[in-house]
């Protein structure tokens, strides 16, 4: 999580390969299976009725009509319950988030197998923050911390649009086989979806935009998977950090300031990215101006498509890397992002080299630099068959 105050992202390694050419412009059939859009979206009847497929047959319902509290349905309601919420703006009163009580939530959640579907296939069903007094759209979780008596098992989030909050839009803690769909977070200040401290869940079908912050954040997690989505004007698209045995596939990130970050964060409770597969995503034009209101994202360089920090054995393929005016794909390792010293370095508590990463089978052109590792730091990092015009170092080690 980035509650600190963390050392920030050099802007001098994300900018040093931009300045070897100017960002182009122009189509291309792209290389291995990446597609050239993922933006295609489902008919309002495609919609309604995969919406409505997270409705159990064999469970409680409770339906929640405009004018009733969403709140009220999840107190009500016991483990395996379905809420059900027609189409409507919903407003809530809020209370303490019991992971962060110095904050409300919009509406909380701490029970096991709790859904809450909103039928908005051709209308929407909105939860928003008229009076700005509330920090968090939806809150799914116990406490600050994540241990097993903390852990929320379960829980799915399905067909609704969260505005407008102070914090986050949907902010998970601590879930176990959890799933968002279908769902829109816009203009929430700092984050629109925020799962942490969380594993075996997905993010899917679903959109984000104008976040100070990210619109799709994956922390402190693993083996989640974050696909089909669309983020737009936000800081960054989308963030894996300090995240394990991930999957992030077939997203859209376009007009954001940066694209796709993946990174080990220093200071965070668990410092490590291994095992993450970045495949399918079109990153296209991530030009916007920086944003930000505090964090490490405040010196992502308008112009970045996907960014890697250290980590290692994760692989990043067939992606689609275009128009982004800084770079493409850029690889370099934690001491140098975060501009640490030697002495800070070498009490890192492991390795911040980035090791055995595969960068594979991408189209990656017309960007300020297409592909970049800098410095070349760590053993085994390897790149074939990437469609590319710009590269430092212009001879980059085969896989």
């Amino acid at each position: 999580m980035k509650t600190f105050n963390a050392l920030q992202i050099g802007t001098s390694l994300l900018l040093a390969g931009a300045l070897s050419a100017c960002a182009g412009g122009g189509t291309v059939t792209p290389t291995g299976a990446a597609p050239v859009s993922n933006s295609a979206q489902p008919s309002p009847a495609q919609r309604d009725a995969a919406i409505a497929s997270f409705v159990h047959p064999n469970a409680k319902k409770i339906t929640v009509n405009p004018g009733q509290s969403i709140q009220s349905a999840v107190d009500a309601a016991s483990s395996g319950d379905t809420i059900v919420v027609m189409p409507g703006t919903y407003h809530e009163k809020g209370r303490a988030c019991p992971f962060k009580t110095t904050e409300n939530c919009a509406i909380s959640i701490t029970k096991n197998n709790i859904t809450i579907v909103g039928m908005s296939g051709f209308n929407p069903v909105v939860i928003d923050n008229p009076t700005g007094k509330l920090a968090v759209g939806i809150g799914i979780g116990k406490y600050y911390q994540c241990t097993n008596q903390y852990r929320v098992n379960g829980s799915q989030i399905v067909g609704l649009t969260v505005k407008g909050f102070t914090d986050s839009g949907i902010y998970g803690i601590c879930l176990k086989n959890w799933e968002w769909a279908y769902d829109s977070a816009i203009k929430n200040k700092i984050y629109d979806f925020y799962p942490v401290f969380s594993s075996d869940g997905r993010v899917d079908n679903s959109f984000a935009s104008d976040a100070t912050d990210t619109g799709f954040y994956v922390g402190i997690s693993e083996n989640i998977k974050v696909d089909h989505n669309v983020a737009i004007s936000n800081v960054s698209g989308y963030e894996f950090e300090n995240t394990i045995n991930s999957l992030m596939e077939y997203n859209t990130a376009n007009n954001n300031t940066g694209g796709i970050l993946e990174f080990i964060i220093p200071g965070d409770p668990l410092e490590r990215s291994y095992g993450n597969v970045i495949r399918y995503n079109v990153v296209m034009a991530n030009n916007n101006k920086n944003k930000c209101s505090n964090g490490v994202v405040c010196t992502v360089p308008p112009g970045t498509g996907i960014l890697i920090i250290g980590g290692s054995n994760n692989q990043t393929f067939s992606n689609y890397v275009t128009n982004n005016r800084a770079y493409g794909i850029a690889l370099t390792d934690v001491c140098k992002a975060f501009a640490l010293t030697p002495q800070q370095c070498k009490k890192l508590p492991y390795n911040p080299l980035p090791e055995k990463n595969k960068i594979t089978k991408n189209t990656v052109l017309y960007n300020g630099l297409d592909l970049g590792w800098i410095p070349q730091s760590g053993k085994g990092n390897c790149w074939s068959n990437n469609q590319s015009k710009t590269r430092e170092p212009q001879t980059l080690p085969k896989c």
